[in-house]
C-alpha cells in the first residue's frame, strides 16, 4: 500500500512540475460558492503523458464530472467539495490506462460519490478512495479488470460520521484490497463485492441500523476478509469461495445476526458475537487440508451451528449466558 500512495504522490508532483509544453495533461479547476457544474474530459494522451485533473468548490449545489480514458501514463483525479459543501454530487470515470488514482471529499451534506475504474492493468494499478462527512452519504467504487486494485470508502478520521450511510466496493481482477470505514452513526449499509485472485476485504461499521456484506471469490495465496460492527441491529454476511481463504466476523451489542460460509480448502473462520439476540452460523466446505472454525458468543437469545464438511477439521466453540443452543457436525 505504501508503494502505490508514493506513486500516486509521484504523479501528482510530476503533474504539477511540468509545464504547459512537457509531457503532462492538466486541468485545475476550482470554483467558490452558489450553483456549481463541473465537467473535466481527458481522453488518448500520447505516450508518457501524465493526465492531471483537480476540482475544488467550496459550497453550494456543486455536481462534478470528470472522465479520464485510453491516457498512455497515469491518470490521476480530485474532486474537493468542502467549506459547507451541500447538494453534492461528484463522479470520477477513469479507464484505459496503465495506472490511475481518484478522490473526492464532500464534507458534508446531501452527498453521493462514485469512482469507476476499468482496464487499468498497468504496474501502476489503480487506487480510488472517497471520504464523506455528515448527511445523506452514499458512496461507491466500481473498479473491473485490472490488476493490483484498491478501494476505501469512508475512513473513519475523514469519514462518515452521520446520517443515512450506504458505500459499496465492488471489484473484478487480481490482487485487490477494500476496505470501507463508517461511523459513529445511523442507518449504516456496507458491501464488498471482489472476484478472482488474492482479495482483502475490511468493513468496520459502528452505531444505529447496520448492514455489511463482504463477498469474495478467487484462489491465490491469500484471500482475507474482516467485518468488525457494533451496537443496534447488526447483520453480517460473509461468503468466500476458493482456496487458502480466513475470515473474522465481529459483533457487539444488539439484535445481531451473523453467517461465515466458505468452501474450498484451508479455510479458516473466527466469529465472535456479544450480548443480546445474538444468532450465529458458520459454515465450511473443503476438499482436504486443515479447516478451522472458532465461535464465541455472549448473553441473552444465543444459538449458534456450526457445521464442516471434508477433512482435517477444527472446531473450538464457547458460549455464555442466557437460552443458548449450540450444534456442531462435521463429516
Amino acid at each position: 500500500m505504501k508503494s502505490k500512495l508514493s506513486l500516486v504522490a509521484l504523479a501528482v508532483s510530476l503533474a504539477f512540475s511540468y509545464n504547459a509544453a512537457s509531457a503532462a495533461d492538466q486541468s485545475v479547476v476550482t470554483q467558490s460558492g452558489s450553483g456549481n457544474n463541473t465537467s473535466v474530459t481527458q481522453s488518448g494522451n500520447a505516450a508518457l503523458n501524465i493526465g492531471f485533473v483537480t476540482v475544488t468548490e467550496a459550497g453550494n449545489a456543486n455536481n462534478t464530472t470528470v472522465v479520464q480514458t485510453g491516457n498512455a501514463s497515469y491518470s490521476t483525479a480530485r474532486v474537493t467539495d468542502n467549506a459547507g459543501a451541500n447538494n453534492n454530487t461528484s463522479s470520477i470515470s477513469q479507464g484505459g490506462n496503465i495506472g490511475a488514482s481518484g478522490n473526492i471529499q464532500n464534507w458534508g451534506s446531501l452527498n453521493t460519490a462514485g469512482i469507476s475504474q476499468s482496464g487499468v492493468a498497468g504496474p501502476y494499478g489503480a487506487y480510488a478512495s472517497i471520504n464523506q462527512n455528515g448527511s445523506v452519504n452514499s458512496g461507491a467504487v466500481n473498479q473491473s479488470a485490472g490488476t493490483d486494485q484498491s478501494a476505501t470508502i469512508n475512513q473513519s478520521q475523514y469519514g462518515q460520521f452521520g446520517t443515512y450511510n450506504t458505500a459499496s466496493a465492488t471489484q473484478t481482477g487480481n490482487m485487490q484490497t477494500a476496505a470501507i470505514e463508517q461511523g459513529p452513526g445511523s442507518y449504516n449499509v456496507a458491501a464488498t463485492n471482489q472476484s478472482n485472485t488474492s482479495n482483502t476485504a475490511n468493513v468496520t461499521q459502528s452505531g444505529a441500523a447496520n448492514t455489511s456484506y463482504v463477498t469474495q471469490v478467487g484462489t491465490g495465496i491469500a484471500n482475507l476478509a474482516d467485518v468488525i460492527q457494533s451496537g443496534d441491529s447488526n447483520y453480517a454476511a460473509l461468503s468466500q469461495n476458493g482456496s487458502n481463504l480466513s475470515a473474522s466476523l465481529t459483533q457487539s451489542g444488539d439484535v445481531n445476526n451473523a453467517n461465515v460460509n466458505q468452501s474450498g480448502l484451508n479455510n479458516n473462520a473466527l466469529l465472535t458475537q456479544g450480548g443480546d439476540l445474538n444468532v450465529a452460523n458458520i459454515s465450511q466446505n473443503g476438499g482436504g487440508g486443515l479447516n478451522t472454525a472458532s465461535l464465541d458468543q455472549s448473553g441473552i437469545n444465543n444459538l449458534a451451528n456450526i457445521t464442516q464438511s471434508g477433512q482435517n477439521f477444527v472446531s473450538t466453540n464457547i458460549q455464555s449466558g442466557n437460552n443458548n443452543v449450540l450444534n456442531v457436525v462435521q463429516n
